[in-house]
């Protein structure tokens, strides 16, 4: 969920990317737990783009507890962009180039 706000809120819509007919699976994630969230506590969540060729992305997270008091979590998710009929690997630069060039230059910009 934190990687497709920060995707929406940074101008690449995946509901739009679905309708072009691109999916984006996950291909690997980890986490580390620091603290431990209580249950009905506010968390809030930092995600940036460290990684990205078009073929894949990565994304990487931190979560702290509300007001940024505590790091909770830290985390990193693998992403490849396929074709939705074939399933086959895909370069973003060839089918939606608007949405390239936006996470391009997220590589160099700030965290949401």
């Amino acid at each position: 969920e934190a990687r497709l706000d920060y995707m929406r809120k940074n101008g690449a819509d995946y509901a739009a990317m679905e309708a072009q007919g691109i999916l984006m699976p996950v291909i690997d994630v980890s986490a580390a737990y620091k603290m431990s969230a209580k249950f009905e506590d506010i968390v809030e969540v930092y995600t940036s783009l460290t990684s990205f060729n078009g073929v894949r992305a990565v994304f990487e997270y931190e979560i702290y507890s509300e007001g940024r008091d505590h790091l909770l979590t830290t985390g990193r998710s693998g992403h490849c962009f396929v074709d939705e009929k074939k399933r086959n690997p895909l370069n973003l630069k060839m089918r939606m180039p608007e949405t390239y060039e936006m996470m391009t230059q997220l590589l160099e910009g700030d965290r949401l």
